[in-house]
């Protein structure tokens, strides 16, 4: 059975050490862009690799392309078969953030065509809460190629301006409300801390 969506930690937990199954967890923390390499270090589900958002899983970034642009498909491709990867694996990502990074993981797969690809339901909180198996030992996976072909699955800023009010289209701000509302975007361009707005302006 293919899971394309969510897997639950039992489902996970039944295919540890399934060949057939890839885990990647891709925790992170933007206020703190080391934290999740150094959580990975302590302690992660056994068999999983790590991918951080800002090396793996972003292109760097040049002031004109946003925090976290996607990466070279190439590039990209590469590393997943590095990590063992190839097209016929389940793949399984999961994080410690309500799945907000195994989401990007997810959804990048899915950019280059690969279907079989799902984020743990509850993430690592719930996984270790039901006290299942963690360990400090980082995997050393049989390398594997990994064959994609990215698809048109994103628009650039001059094409969001273009649609803004068009019949249609349905723009989305998946931020949290404070942050929708103007009221809290600590991070700026490239991690930077914005500097604080005064509050007129937020208001207006």
């Amino acid at each position: 059975m293919a899971h394309t969506t969510l897997v639950s930690t039992a489902e996970l937990a039944a295919h540890l050490d399934d060949p057939a199954w890839v885990l990647f967890d891709c925790r992170h923390d933007l206020a703190k862009p080391d934290a999740g390499a150094a959580e990975y270090a302590k302690s992660h589900i056994p068999g999983a690799r790590f991918l951080h958002l800002d090396r793996d899983l972003s292109a760097p970034t040049t002031g004109k392309t946003g925090r976290h642009p996607l990466p070279d498909a190439q590039t990209f491709m590469q590393k997943l078969g590095a990590a063992g990867v190839d097209p016929g694996k389940q793949v399984v990502a999961y994080d410690a953030k309500m799945g907000v990074y195994a989401a990007r993981l997810w959804w990048m797969l899915r950019w280059l065509g690969h279907e079989n690809v799902a984020v743990l339901d509850g993430g690592y909180a719930k996984w270790t809460h039901e006290g299942r198996p963690v360990t400090s030992v980082a995997p050393q996976p049989a390398p594997a190629r990994f064959v994609g072909q990215p698809r048109a699955m994103s628009v650039d800023a001059d094409e969001v301006m273009r649609s803004l009010g068009q019949p249609g289209r349905i723009l989305v701000d998946a931020r949290s409300p404070d942050r929708y509302r103007g009221e809290n975007e600590t991070l700026g361009p490239c991690g930077r801390p914005y500097p604080r707005l005064p509050q007129p302006l937020l208001q207006g």
